[in-house]
């Protein structure tokens, strides 16, 4: 993970604070929110380009989300939504995909070959 101890206590600390409130939740409603946040991280990560301007206005859609994921520098720093696209332009994050198509994806570091093939397995 390209993150830091901060970003990472950030992150989590919506699910910290809400494990108590679930105590004694049927597992079956624990498994259905496990299962919701798969799908919506496989949802905005498909390679898809289809477009749903009105969708977009209010969930985060592949097309929304791959400039976030662009190897261009310039539009890292944008649509870092995972579930609602409001955020992006509350926070002045947001990029519109319909102005910006990112050619090619990556953090543009350099590749390193895998550990094996250094040394020699």
């Amino acid at each position: 993970m390209r993150t830091t101890l901060p970003q990472q206590i950030l992150f989590n600390l919506p699910y910290i604070v809400a494990t108590p409130l679930i105590v004694g939740v049927p597992a079956w409603a624990i498994l259905a929110m496990a299962a919701e946040e798969v799908i919506r991280n496989h949802w905005m990560h498909m390679n898809v380009s289809w477009r749903s301007n009105w969708l977009e206005r209010v969930l985060v859609t592949p097309r929304y989300h791959h400039i976030h994921h662009s190897s261009d520098a310039k539009l890292h720093d944008g649509n870092y939504g995972g579930l609602f696209s409001i955020w992006d332009r509350l926070f002045g994050t947001y990029i519109d995909p319909d102005l910006t198509v990112p050619k090619t994806f990556g953090t543009g570091e350099k590749k390193r070959d895998p550990v094996w093939l250094m040394i020699g397995v």
